[in-house]
């Protein structure tokens, strides 16, 4: 059996998406976008990672997700490439 990909929505509907989401699913989406570092991102993709990371911590505020919101945020530094 193949494994199901999943394909993320285009960048213009990624604030539609989040708030279509559960809260599950943004707690993972929130911890994902921590270890994943813009650094490590194409040049010509950070800023669209940026945004979308900035979209999740904006959906988990909303919801009261303080620590989802918390655990979105990089640490100080760590997009630098320091």
């Amino acid at each position: 059996m193949a494994a199901k990909h999943e394909t993320a929505p285009r960048a213009g509907s990624w604030v539609e998406h989040l708030s279509a989401v559960s809260d599950e699913e943004l707690t993972t989406l929130s911890a994902d976008y921590c270890w994943i570092l813009e650094k490590n991102r194409p040049e010509e993709e950070r800023e669209t990672f940026r945004q979308r990371r900035e979209a999740i911590l904006a959906e988990c505020q909303k919801r009261g997700l303080t620590e989802a919101a918390n655990s979105c945020r990089p640490s100080q530094g760590a997009d630098l490439g320091e």
